[in-house]
């Protein structure tokens, strides 16, 4: 960052309560009774007003800290180098933390990392994957079934077209591999996603098997490219349920049947992402902060459709995990 010309800056700790993608930890303040100091989820307000101060290539080891759920990758607190640049495109931004990652990668892990890094938008993620984190080791991807499955008989599935949602699956090269047992445990945790489970079907050199097989043919078997050995996995309804719900049985899946990886290390850049989105109560909030600036042909929703702008942010994803944002 030095040779690049950045200025490292230590920005406050205690700072103010922001709307942001988590629940902030407050510090009750000794002086002003009744007032709170947060501890920084980011140091978003800091690092935009050194811009405004004139010093336009920021850069901070931060500490940050987030009230929210512990997951295996997430905990309440972390350390996050910190970037922030005046008067420069999503190029210059991309091409700097490239350079930055190949030289850690090489450092730490001996891995030779390739440049530029792919680049898939947010939409095309949650339709392909069912995720804004992509893993892209493994080549099996969401497919959109709804014309071929809509008549094929299962009430489940044309019931969930008529109510407005889609019919969408992954096909498993090997899958048919897939105990019985493994896929019972894979229902649990797709029914922990919100969704009622997903539909299934095997062929082995022994027929079909599995709730949607009586209900498909060897034509069906081909639209869906489920060839002999394969596992088709089928989820039906509005798009953020399968998304998520499909999302979670390829992970399953691959992580089960221990998939071979067609590439080690999968950087991407994922990009495009809708600035706003809908709180229950109808209200739109800010999905990453106030700060992100809107792609510029989509200004002009902003009165009448805001969730139809995308925002100037991207996030850094490598093998399904997001390294930065």
């Amino acid at each position: 960052m030095d040779d690049l010309g950045f200025i490292e800056i230590e920005t406050p700790i205690l700072t103010k309560p922001t709307p942001e993608g988590a629940r902030d930890y407050l510090v009750p303040s000794r002086i002003h009774h009744g007032e709170f100091y947060a501890l920084p989820q980011s140091p978003q307000i800091y690092k935009q007003l050194c811009m405004a101060a004139g010093f336009d290539r920021y850069f901070q080891i931060a500490r940050c800290f987030r009230d929210e759920d512990l997951r295996a990758d997430r905990q309440p607190e972390f350390t996050q180098i910190d970037i922030e640049a005046s008067f420069v495109t999503p190029d210059d931004i991309m091409k700097w933390v490239e350079g930055l990652m190949v030289a850690l990668a090489s450092h730490f892990k001996d891995v030779e990392a390739q440049i530029p890094f792919d680049i898939i938008t947010f939409a095309d993620a949650m339709e392909r994957f069912g995720t804004d984190r992509p893993d892209l080791r493994h080549s099996v991807e969401i497919q959109d079934w709804t014309d071929t499955l809509e008549d094929c008989g299962s009430n489940i599935l044309k019931s969930a077209v008529i109510e407005g949602g889609r019919i969408r699956g992954i096909s498993v090269k090997g899958g048919s591999r897939l105990s019985r047992k493994k896929l019972d445990h894979l229902q649990k945790e797709v029914r922990k996603t919100g969704a009622a489970g997903v539909l299934w079907v095997k062929r082995t050199s022994e027929g079909e098997s599995g709730p949607l097989s009586s209900h498909l043919d060897d034509e069906s078997y081909g639209a869906i490219g489920l060839d002999q050995g394969g596992l088709a996995l089928v989820a039906a309804g509005p798009d953020p349920v399968t998304s998520l719900a499909l999302s979670t049985a390829r992970s399953f899946v691959v992580q089960e049947l221990e998939l071979e990886e067609e590439k080690p290390h999968a950087w991407l850049w994922v990009v495009d992402f809708p600035i706003f989105g809908m709180e229950s109560n109808g209200e739109f909030v800010a999905n990453h902060h106030p700060f992100v600036m809107p792609v510029e042909e989509d200004a002009g929703f902003m009165e009448e459709n805001p969730e139809c702008v995308r925002g100037l942010a991207y996030d850094l994803v490598y093998n399904g995990v997001e390294f930065g944002s």
